[in-house]
């Protein structure tokens, strides 16, 4: 890994060199000089660059300590911030293609240590799959298709077949979208292992990796209005139905509302699409999300939908955390939305 000092060390070498508007007022022959422009140009940009990257993979795994000792779990932190350096280059190249924010992670990490205060006690292993998940359960850089883009992107099709098309396209997407995902997160928790070792700490054990798989195989599926395909009983089951809750919730996260410097709740999708994030723009996309947040549980645990909003959540801590949200979003956006709240 590069260190600062040799970052210091570099750009002290670069300020020596002649600037890259000086060469134009040299003879054609001074090809070296062109040259030396060149790479100083290049130079300049990877630092940079690297600067960038350092600046933002710290602040990540900052964030990953604070929300562990927030909520009293400051046996994750190492094993999470290993995992957690693995797969921030990942995350980055997700959040450049505009396929999911790079701080998504960070925003559901609190609401599954909220959920699990209201849920029976579940192991170590258990806590530290969800942890997992989190980080890495969208980690891949296959692009979703949601309902609202497919609206979008129909309005001119009057024939039902194509609908029936795009669907069937965004069913597909999902699927290779999580499968990719999983392909993403064994590959993370092997590089985390390899540093763990390296530190001397304990690997990450063969129990919470194949809970972790088994949540982010699946964790999209009620997206495509479907039961939660594991025994909620079970151990891998139960911590599927609560992350299934966090990451859902995460899709009317409130924040600082439409003064947030990172897109939340339904912010996301106008700002994956390239939208202006105003008030009109997101008004609109938060019915839709809301909209899709009480199918998406609906269709996950089998409860009733159109009532209250708390209700649509079988987590109890989770439901209120909702409805707090949605009401603020409600004195934002008005009473369009408020309706949607029940």
């Amino acid at each position: 890994m590069v260190t600062a000092a040799q970052i210091g060390r570099a750009t002290d070498s670069v300020s020596d060199r002649p600037c890259a508007s000086d060469i134009s007022q040299r003879a054609p022959g001074q090809r070296l000089h062109s040259i030396d422009a060149k790479l100083q140009i290049i130079s300049e940009t990877s630092i940079r660059l690297h600067t960038r990257f350092m600046t933002r993979q710290k602040q990540f795994l900052s964030e990953i300590s604070a929300v562990c000792s927030h909520h009293e779990r400051a046996a994750l932190i190492t094993p999470l911030q290993a995992v957690g350096t693995a797969v921030f280059p990942q995350l980055l190249r997700v959040e450049e293609e505009r396929i999911t924010h790079a701080s998504h992670p960070i925003r559901v990490l609190p609401l599954l240590f909220a959920g699990l205060v209201a849920s029976p006690a579940v192991s170590p292993e258990v806590e530290l799959a969800l942890g997992i998940s989190c980080l890495c359960h969208d980690a891949s850089a296959v692009k979703k298709k949601s309902t609202t883009g497919i609206k979008k992107g129909s309005a001119s099709a009057s024939s039902p077949e194509q609908l029936a098309n795009e669907e069937e396209s965004r069913r597909f997407l999902r699927m290779l979208h999580e499968a990719d995902g999983v392909v993403e997160l064994i590959k993370a928790v092997t590089a985390a292992n390899a540093l763990l070792k390296g530190d001397g700490c304990s690997p990450i054990g063969s129990d919470a990796l194949e809970v972790a798989t088994r949540i982010c195989a699946v964790h999209d599926t009620p997206s495509l209005r479907s039961r939660l395909p594991l025994d909620l009983g079970t151990p891998a089951g139960a911590a599927l139905g609560l992350f299934v809750q966090a990451d859902s919730l995460a899709m009317v996260e409130y924040g600082d509302g439409l003064r947030t410097q990172i897109p939340v709740g339904p912010m996301v999708e106008p700002w994956a699409r390239g939208e202006p994030l105003d008030k009109e723009t997101v008004g609109k996309q938060a019915v839709s999300s809301l909209k899709s947040l009480r199918s998406r549980l609906g269709a996950a645990f089998g409860l009733n939908e159109h009532g209250p909003l708390r209700e649509c959540f079988p987590n109890r801590a989770l439901g209120e955390i909702a409805e707090r949200n949605a009401s603020m979003w409600q004195a934002e956006l008005g009473e369009e939305f408020g309706r949607q709240i029940g």
